[in-house]
């Protein structure tokens, strides 16, 4: 559902940020499994989507969610008068705001249960009328948690989008910030959203060390309804003169790598330049069609930050080894939430 040209823009970026000729050692070892907790540090499970992933309690995570065509937004601390404000002037502002083809911004207001409010107008004051963006807030008092839920739909299909929408808006539930439920349902920022239905959805999480503060790890996670090819078999297709700008990777490892049911493969380099090093790690699973439980996933590690004045920064890591722990501690973590399909 999403194009596959940001999969084979970021095979690209691997090589292309070390800046160097892919050298590989062909070894298809991992390191051992590690103990999750030889170094005593506590852990905390997060809840992606309708995926887990382990990380140390003190990691921050910033995760955006797409669920049936729409971006999710949690505001939390929020009064119920604040609620009834932020509708209320946001129904007058589209009242007042005039469409260039006539009438005003709103199209419509319906109510999709207790605290729910549905507010539909053109996505353009300029253009046809031929778009309409969907805004649904839903809020729920004693938690003092709103979600905003926006999607753009075609005007024609005005009365399947009202439909839809509250038929998602239902769907909601709060959880709490640490809570791993156990119900069907895809996860997102304090909240679940509790179907099986085959719909859009995607994750997008960072997550930052504050052990390592130059290390960033990218998570990605999305139906799709055309899986691609796998990873290492596109290398073959990126051009040749990005192959020959490579000059100094080292693969520390390529090949196969299953997470249980889920199948996948890796590829993890270092890279050396101005006498510093980097590392760029790379994990991907292709899914299946239009599957919920096996979405396209990849998750990627990166040290190539750049200080202010546009110097490399040397990877944290001391040796090989260590980086190569780093990454297998948190990627053998990542499985399906049980219940979650």
């Amino acid at each position: 559902m999403i194009n596959s040209l940001r999969r084979k823009t970021a095979t690209a970026a691997l090589l292309a940020l070390c800046g160097c000729t892919a050298t590989y050692s062909g070894t298809q070892e991992r390191t051992k499994a590690i103990n999750m907790n030889q170094d005593n540090t506590p852990k905390k499970t997060h809840c992606l989507g309708r995926y887990l992933i382990d990380l140390n309690a003190d990691v921050a995570v910033d995760a955006d969610f797409k669920y049936a065509s729409g971006n999710i937004e949690t505001r939390r601390n929020m009064l119920q008068s604040d609620f009834e404000r932020l509708v209320s002037t946001r129904e007058t502002n589209l009242k007042s705001t005039p469409h260039k083809l006539g009438g005003t911004m709103l199209v419509g207001r319906t109510e999709l249960g207790s605290s729910k409010v549905l507010l539909q107008t053109w996505s353009d004051a300029t253009t046809t009328k031929n778009i309409h963006l969907n805004e649904s807030f839903i809020y729920f008092p004693e938690k003092r948690t709103l979600f905003l839920h926006s999607a753009e739909s075609t005007a024609s299909a005005q009365t399947r989008s009202v439909e839809l929408f509250k038929r998602v808006a239902n769907s909601y539930q709060y959880r709490e910030p640490d809570e791993i439920p156990s119900s069907i349902g895809f996860c997102i920022n304090s909240g679940l959203i509790v179907s099986s239905l085959l719909s859009t959805e995607e994750v997008k999480a960072a997550f930052h060390f504050k052990q390592y503060p130059s290390v960033s790890v990218y998570f990605n996670s999305y139906l799709t309804g055309n899986p691609d090819t796998e990873l290492l078999d596109r290398l073959g297709g990126l051009p040749a003169s990005l192959m020959q700008a490579a000059a100094g990777m080292t693969s520390l490892r390529r090949g196969n790598r299953n997470l249980g049911p889920v199948k996948g493969q890796e590829l993890l380099v270092r890279a050396s330049a101005e006498g510093k090093r980097s590392y760029e790690f790379l994990w991907e699973s292709q899914g299946r069609d239009s599957s919920i439980e096996f979405p396209f996933i990849s998750l990627k590690l990166t040290t190539t930050a750049e200080t202010h004045n546009g110097k490399i920064v040397d990877a944290p890591f001391k040796t090989d080894a260590e980086a190569l722990q780093f990454w297998d501690e948190i990627l053998q973590t990542l499985r399906l939430r049980p219940g979650a399909v």
